[in-house]
Parts: structure tokens; C-alpha cells; sequence
């Protein structure tokens, strides 16, 4: 299960522009495409990556979920608690409720784009790492 976030963007021509998501996502894994071109996943901190594009396009953030919504603990008092570790599936009776718990799925807040104008979107080879400019 993933939710898709899809956001219309014109990013300035000979600038850098990386994504930030300020508030955490609720998910496994975030994709990021631009145009339709994977851009790169975004798992754990520092939930911040480079672009590397330009011009007009869309901006597609993909969120995937985990099974925890389908495969349970589903009867745990502590939503927060997201694990699913053997011991979570009996719970003692004061973490136990009848109805199913879900957990949030998808993107927390809005993301965010910073632009550095005036910079080219790739260092040149003797500056950059190996895969600072792969898409």
C-alpha cells in the first residue's frame, strides 16, 4: 500500500534545488520523481535529497506503507507504538482493546523545496562524490 503526493513545480533554470521533508513521514520508504524520472528513496534521517532537475515538471512523492495496518498488532491501546514483534500480538489487558488500531500512512506535512540560485545543478567531477550527480 503507498499513498502518492503529487505536486505541479517550475524550478529555476542553473540553481540547485533540494526536497526536505520537515515532519517525518508515516511509511516505510518515500520515492521521488520529477517528470517521472525516479529521483531517488528517502528512508530515515536526513529525510533531504537533491533534485537534480530543472525546468517545469511534476514533483511526485510516493509513500510506502508498512503491513502493519494489514497484518497487525491490530488491538493495541498505544497506536504509537508501531512495532510488530511476537509479544505485541498478545498484549497484557491493559494495553488490549476490542477495536482494531490503525496507524497513520503518508506524508505528515508539507514538503519542502530550497533552491541555491545561481549554482550549477552538478559540481564538477574533481569536486563531487561518485553518485552526486546520478539520477
Amino acid at each position: 500500500m503507498f499513498r502518492s503526493y503529487r505536486y505541479p513545480l517550475e524550478l529555476p533554470e542553473h540553481a540547485r534545488t533540494f526536497l526536505k521533508l520537515e515532519q517525518p513521514y508515516a511509511g516505510s520508504l518515500a520515492k521521488v520523481s520529477f517528470d517521472g524520472v525516479c529521483r531517488g528513496y528517502l528512508l530515515g534521517a536526513p529525510l533531504e535529497m537533491e533534485l537534480n532537475a530543472n525546468g517545469s515538471g511534476l514533483l511526485e512523492i510516493e509513500v510506502f506503507g508498512s503491513r502493519r495496518n494489514s497484518f497487525g498488532p491490530l488491538h493495541l491501546c498505544n497506536w504509537s507504538h508501531a512495532g510488530a514483534a511476537p509479544w505485541e500480538f498478545n498484549p497484557d489487558p491493559f494495553r488490549y482493546t476490542p477495536n482494531p488500531v490503525l496507524v497513520p500512512n503518508g506524508l505528515m506535512g508539507a514538503p519542502l523545496l530550497l533552491v541555491e540560485a545561481g549554482v550549477p545543478a552538478c559540481a564538477p567531477a574533481a569536486e563531487a562524490s561518485p553518485s552526486a550527480c546520478a539520477p
